[in-house]
């Protein structure tokens, strides 16, 4: 039934043409003698004219049959009656909690396998129909077969139920549609996706593939990926002459994803250049005991001449751009290295300095032919090369390193690297455990919180709470509401007399007690169920 509906829908389409040689013969003279703009006007004038000369004036036939009436029923064991009251509870709730309260009622559902009830499916289709495809796909795993049946009749609900054509989807579904689909399965299957990628990549315009290679670098997988990636970038976007900006742009994507593969040809080409950058010099200790290496990176000077070093080169093999901030970098080659920094990977640098991680990054922030001045300062000029390599790379390693030698607004995009102990020490050691934007950038496991940090949050954010406006106070709940045991509810509540007094206690229990201690006992119910 579905392959034959999926003809029809394809009928006087550039992929299933019509043949006018099965029409009567009175319609088929008149669409054989006229002329169409395309497909789709020669279907439209070829159903008018059956049905204005075939079937006008008579009367649909009598259905003699019984139309057959699909029964929804669900299989599954539906959820007890303490988790369906917390469904009421979700609007009550601080906005900052309702989408944390959502996640774990799922996930409580999910993990026992039980389904929402019926008369709660619309209420919590409608409540999540605001959140991300990740949330939306929890509420579709638990609402079972009577709740998946009413997305397909309500418009307004943007659920996307799942079915077994996906490759109808892939071969017949719109650009967005397909790019969705291809997103989706990088985070579940990404040799499955090369596979689809392959099949229809010649026939890709030049502005769907840079989005396609864009998804491939944000989840690339060396196995999966690289003879593929390897492949593209040989024959697909070589340089040309008279090159589309596209073409350039994704070059660079692959020449990143490459240069980020010590496997790939690319990046041991390159590594070859890099190499010889590198001088190591042997230094005698005090009264001639033992010896030190120190390392130095020597760069070629600016010159248009230099094989590798200049524009077009760069351009042709890697798809650098030439423009660069000459208030930054004094020269194009230290612009140029900057983007090798920021795309090879760790691994690749720390040889050249005993393979310690501090060495190398103490160079690269220190050393004074690698800064600029800015109002009175010298700046070094790889920081942000140095933070995009760690985030790229997701390196934990390289981003303590940084973090102890960082500003704390520069460390802010590495933080969430962190595992949870280093994470609570940058904080204590930095002393911010009042600074919001700090804590919003908290490690992104689900490793839950020590206690005792906890209570360091809590307390400072009670004993001091006359200086704390409400979105800092929100910002504060949310997060403990994330991270922290369930065990902090008593700390927190031993806080309430002390703060009583205090000029603020109104913010601070609107927007921090409130709303904490409420998730936080709900949590606890779903927890015993």
């Amino acid at each position: 039934m579905q392959n034959q509906l999926k003809e029809i829908a394809l009928l006087g389409t550039t992929k299933k043409g019509l043949d006018v040689e099965l029409l009567k013969p009175s319609v088929k003279e008149i669409i054989s003698k006229a002329t169409f703009e395309d497909v789709e006007h020669k279907l439209l004038n070829t159903l008018s004219a059956v049905h204005y000369y075939m079937d006008a004036g008579t009367i649909y036939p009598v259905l003699d049959e019984v139309p057959e009436m699909p029964i929804i029923t669900d299989s599954g064991t539906y959820a007890p009656v303490k988790a369906q009251e917390i469904f009421s509870l979700l609007n009550t709730m601080a906005a900052f909690i309702r989408p944390l309260l959502l996640d774990d009622l799922l996930n409580v559902l999910l993990e026992k396998k039980w389904l929402v009830a019926p008369e709660n499916c619309l209420g919590l289709l409608q409540f999540a129909n605001q959140y991300s495809v990740k949330v939306k796909d929890k509420v579709l795993q638990v609402i079972g077969n009577k709740g998946r049946y009413i997305v397909l009749f309500d418009s307004s609900l943007k659920y996307t139920v799942s079915t077994n054509i996906n490759t109808d989807v892939w071969e017949y579904g719109t650009t967005k549609e397909r790019t969705e689909f291809i997103e989706k399965l990088r985070k579940t299957d990404t040799e499955k996706s090369i596979e689809f990628l392959q099949n229809s990549w010649k026939s890709e315009t030049v502005v769907v593939k840079r989005n396609w290679l864009q998804i491939i670098s944000n989840t690339y997988n060396s196995k999966s990926d690289l003879e593929f990636i390897s492949e593209v970038y040989t024959t697909g976007f070589k340089f040309k002459e008279k090159e589309l900006k596209t073409n350039v742009e994704c070059r660079k994507i692959l020449a990143q994803m490459l240069l980020g593969d010590r496997y790939s040809q690319l990046f041991k080409e390159t590594t070859t250049v890099i190499e010889t950058l590198f001088v190591t010099d042997k230094k005698k200790g005090f009264l001639g005991m033992g010896s030190t290496l120190k390392t130095s990176l020597m760069l070629p000077a600016e010159d248009a001449e230099n094989p590798f070093w200049n524009a077009t080169h760069l351009s042709n093999v890697y798809g650098f751009d030439a423009a660069y901030d000459i208030a930054i970098f004094k020269n194009s080659t230290l612009y140029y290295f900057s983007l090798f920094l920021t795309y090879m990977p760790r691994t690749f640098w720390t040889p050249f300095f005993q393979d310690s991680v501090d060495d190398f990054t103490t160079y690269f922030l220190t050393n004074d032919a690698f800064k600029v001045k800015r109002a009175n300062t010298n700046l070094p000029i790889f920081t942000l090369p140095l933070v995009e390599n760690t985030i790229q790379n997701k390196d934990e390693v390289l981003a303590n390193s940084l973090a102890g030698k960082l500003k704390v607004t520069e460390a802010l995009r590495i933080l969430p690297l962190f595992n949870q102990a280093d994470y609570e020490k940058f904080i204590l050691k930095n002393k911010l455990l009042g600074d919001t934007e700090v804590l919003e950038y908290h490690p992104e496991n689900n490793t839950e919180w020590n206690l005792k940090f906890c209570e360091s949050l809590i307390i400072e954010f009670s004993d001091n709470c006359a200086k704390y406006y409400y979105n800092q106070f929100n910002t504060c709940a949310m997060v403990l509401a994330k991270k922290a045991p369930v065990e902090i509810l008593k700390i927190l509540e031993s806080q309430c007399e002390k703060v009583s007094h205090s000029n603020n206690y109104n913010q601070w229990n609107t927007h921090f007690y409130e709303p904490l201690s409420t998730y936080l006992k709900i949590k606890i119910t779903l927890k015993n169920l």
